[in-house]
């Protein structure tokens, strides 16, 4: 069986248990398992709706063509010599 160094194993995820437990009680882990599913639906959604081609999404315009540019000069000070 190949395992990856730095991983933990058997009684060390056990050991992580009972930090997370002394960190953040027994009452809360059951909400803060259900907010971390939240979240990680969450993600897989943001991250299918970034695969869509450019063309699905907004409003078929091209992505140049909504692009407002502002410029804005700088004055520079000429340099100080010592």
């Amino acid at each position: 069986m190949l395992t990856l160094l730095g991983m933990p194993q058997g009684a060390e995820w056990l050991i992580i248990l009972a930090i997370v437990v002394l960190l953040f009680g027994s009452a809360k882990l059951p909400a803060l398992v259900k907010q971390l599913g939240k979240s990680k639906k969450i993600w897989e959604e943001e991250i299918s709706h970034g695969k869509k081609p450019d063309a699905e999404v907004g409003d078929g315009a091209h992505p140049a063509e909504s692009i407002t540019v502002v410029e804005k000069t700088v004055e520079t000070q000429p340099e100080r010599r010592i």
